[in-house]
C-alpha cells in the first residue's frame, strides 16, 4: 500500500442543478443545506450525493478527491465500486428469468447447478433462501471469491439451521446465484447483467465486474492506516461475483433508483413484472427481501442496501410512496450519520417525513483517537504481576513491567500497541488489557467477573492471516477467560468464541450462526491454523 500523507490544500464542494428551473426551486435549498453539511465533513477522498425523482435526477453534490495525489476532484461522473448494492442487480435478473419461466425461486438451487450441494439433512437450499440471505449458507469464503469453486468447496459444509429458519447475510449464496443465471441463459454473467438490466435503464457507464481492464476509470479508494489514522490507497484485486462486481457513477445509480421508485419499469418498458417486483420488495427476516432492505412504516415502502469494496462505501434509498430518491458514492469510509441527516433533508424538501429508512441504523462511528491517556496507569494480572502504561510522544504509549525496563509501543490499530519484541497490547475495554492470553485489571477500577481460562485456550491465542487479497487478518485472544476473535487492527468488532466440540467454536451471537471456528495443526503448544468456515489462515510471527 502507498500510504498518502498529505492532503492537497483545496478542496472543491458544489451541488449541480440537473433538471428544469421548476423542480431546481423545489430542491435548490436543500442541495445548498447539503453542501454546506458535506462541506464540513472533512478533506481528503471524496464522496458524490445524487438526489432523484421518479423522472430525472434532480441534483448532485460533490465533494473531496476521487485521487487525493493528483488532486482530482470528485465529478457528477466519478465512477465507484458500488460492491453489496450489486446483489439486487443479481435479484433483478433472477426475477427476470422467473418471469419468463426459465427459473423458479421455490425450486432447489441444485436443480440449476447440480455442482451446488452441501452436507446437510435439512432440506434443500432453494434460490429464494439464497436472494433473501435465509440459506444458512457461510458468509464470505475471501480465498475463493470469483472463483467458481466455491462450489466445490460447500460439499462439506454443513448447515446449522434449515433454510428460511434464520437470516444470516451470505456473499457466498449470491456468488452461487451468479451461477445459476449464467446456467440459465448460456452467458457470461457480465454479459447477462449488461443486455438484461445496464442497457434497458440506460446505465451505460456502469460496469458489469471490476476486472483489471475497469481500474484506471474508477475513483482511488482510501482506508484508514490503523497505525496513525492517515489515509492510504486501498488494496485492488479483480472481482467479478454476482455478491458485489459493478461499478457506477451518480447519473447511473440515479437511473437504477428511478426504476425501484417506477415499481419495476425502464424509461422504455418494464424491467419486471409487477408480480416481479412485488416479490422483489417483499421482505422475509430482518426486514431484508431480495438484494434490498425494506421499510413499510405508516403507510410508506423505503428501498435501500449499502455496499462496500476495495475502500468504497456506497448506499442508495428509494422512497417509492414519496416518489424520490438518495444516492451515495464515496471512495473512503461513509459517515453514517451525515447520510442519516442528508437523507433528512432531501425528504422535508421533497414532500416525505424527513426520517430515513427504518431498518438503516444512522450511529455515529466508534472513535478511533490516537490519544493514548485513556490507557494510563496501572494494570494488575490474577497472580499479582503489574504492569504500568504512561503517555509517549507522537501518539505511542510507554509500558514497564513489574520486572522490567521501560518500553516504548506503537499503535497497531484501534485499541492495539506493541511492538516486535513485546507482542500486542490490547485495550477491548474501559480499565482492561489483553497481553498474550493473559487478563489484566486497571488498579482502582471495579473488577468485572473474572472466569477461569482454559488451559488450551494459550495454544489458540496469536494472530492468524490468509495471503490472499482479502486477507483476514485477525487476532485470537482472551479476555476475562473467554476466548475472543477481532480484526488485527480493531477491536471494535471483537466477538466472542463459544466451544462446540474440542479446538472447535462458533460466534457467541447468534447462536444459530453457520460460521465455524477450527484451530489445528499443534506445534510446541500453539496452533499454526485457523480454518474460519473453512478458510484457512495461519499462525503468523507478527506482534
Amino acid at each position: 500500500m502507498s500510504a498518502t500523507r498529505r492532503m492537497a490544500a483545496a478542496l472543491i464542494t458544489a451541488w449541480l442543478p440537473l433538471a428544469s428551473a421548476a423542480t431546481d426551486e423545489r430542491i435548490k435549498p436543500a442541495l445548498e443545506e447539503i453542501q454546506k453539511l458535506v462541506a464540513a465533513s472533512g478533506d481528503g477522498p471524496g464522496i458524490a450525493i445524487g438526489v432523484s425523482d421518479r423522472e430525472r435526477l434532480l441534483g448532485v453534490v460533490v465533494h473531496g478527491y476521487a485521487d487525493v495525489k493528483a488532486a482530482r476532484p470528485v465529478t457528477a461522473d466519478t465512477k465507484f465500486a458500488i460492491g453489496s448494492i450489486s446483489k439486487s442487480f443479481t435479484a433483478v435478473v433472477l426475477l427476470q428469468m422467473a418471469d419468463e419461466k426459465k427459473f423458479d425461486a421455490a425450486a432447489p438451487v441444485n436443480e440449476y447447478l447440480p455442482q451446488f450441494r452441501v452436507s446437510s439433512s435439512y432440506p434443500a437450499i432453494t434460490g429464494h433462501s439464497m436472494l433473501n440471505h435465509t440459506s444458512g449458507l457461510p458468509n464470505y469464503l475471501p480465498h475463493l471469491s470469483s472463483m467458481r469453486y466455491v462450489l466445490y468447496a460447500l460439499h462439506d459444509f454443513q448447515p446449522t439451521y434449515a433454510p428460511g429458519e434464520h437470516f444470516e447475510y451470505s456473499n457466498t449464496g449470491y456468488q452461487v446465484l451468479g451461477y445459476v443465471a449464467e446456467r440459465i441463459d448460456g452467458a457470461s454473467f457480465a454479459s447477462i447483467l449488461k443486455r438484461r438490466v445496464l442497457e434497458p435503464l440506460g446505465m451505460r457507464a456502469t460496469e458489469p465486474q471490476m476486472d483489471d481492464t475497469v481500474r484506471q476509470s474508477l475513483a482511488v479508494s482510501y482506508e484508514r492506516w490503523p497505525y496513525d489514522g492517515s489515509y492510504v490507497e486501498a488494496n485492488w484485486f479483480p472481482y467479478t461475483a454476482a455478491d458485489g462486481g459493478i461499478a457506477s457513477d451518480t447519473e447511473d445509480f440515479g437511473a437504477y433508483v428511478r426504476f425501484i421508485l417506477n415499481r419495476g419499469a425502464g424509461p422504455k418498458r418494464r424491467i419486471l413484472s409487477p408480480r416481479a417486483f412485488e416479490a422483489f420488495i417483499t421482505p422475509a427476516l430482518e426486514d431484508y427481501a431480495y438484494g434490498v432492505n425494506v421499510s413499510r412504516t405508516a403507510g410508506q415502502t423505503v428501498v435501500g442496501h449499502g455496499g462496500s469494496i476495495y475502500g468504497f462505501n456506497s448506499y442508495f434509498e428509494a422512497h417509492i410512496d414519496e416518489g424520490f430518491g438518495l444516492t451515495f458514492l464515496s471512495n473512503a469510509r461513509l459517515d453514517s450519520e451525515l447520510v442519516g441527516r442528508v437523507i433528512s433533508i432531501a425528504s422535508k424538501a421533497l414532500g416525505g417525513n424527513g426520517q430515513p429508512a427504518t431498518y438503516r441504523k444512522f450511529n455515529p462511528p466508534p472513535q478511533d483517537s490516537i490519544d493514548t491517556s485513556r490507557y494510563e496507569g496501572t494494570y494488575r494480572r490474577e497472580d499479582g504481576a503489574r504492569v504500568v502504561f504512561s503517555k509517549g510522544n507522537d501518539g505511542r504509549l510507554l509500558m514497564r513491567p513489574s520486572d522490567g525496563k521501560q518500553v516504548e509501543l506503537r499503535r497497531m490499530g484501534r485499541d492495539i500497541y506493541g511492538g516486535s519484541e513485546t507482542g500486542a497490547y490490547l485495550f477491548p475495554g474501559d480499565s482492561e488489557m489483553s497481553h498474550g492470553a493473559d487478563w489484566y485489571t486497571k488498579e482502582g477500577a471495579a473488577v468485572r467477573e473474572n472466569v477461569t481460562m482454559p488451559a488450551e485456550y494459550r495454544a489458540y491465542v496469536g494472530r492468524y492471516q490468509n495471503h490472499s487479497d482479502e486477507g483476514p487478518d485477525v487476532r485470537v485472544f482472551v479476555r476475562r477467560g473467554r476466548l475472543m476473535v477481532t480484526p488485527a487492527t480493531s477491536l471494535s468488532f471483537a466477538s466472542e468464541l463459544v466451544a462446540v466440540s474440542p479446538g472447535v467454536f462458533r460466534p457467541e451471537s447468534p447462536s444459530h450462526s453457520p460460521e465455524r471456528y477450527r484451530f489445528d495443526t499443534l506445534d510446541d503448544g500453539v496452533a499454526l491454523r485457523l480454518q474460519v468456515t473453512g478458510v484457512p489462515l495461519y499462525r503468523v510471527d507478527l506482534p
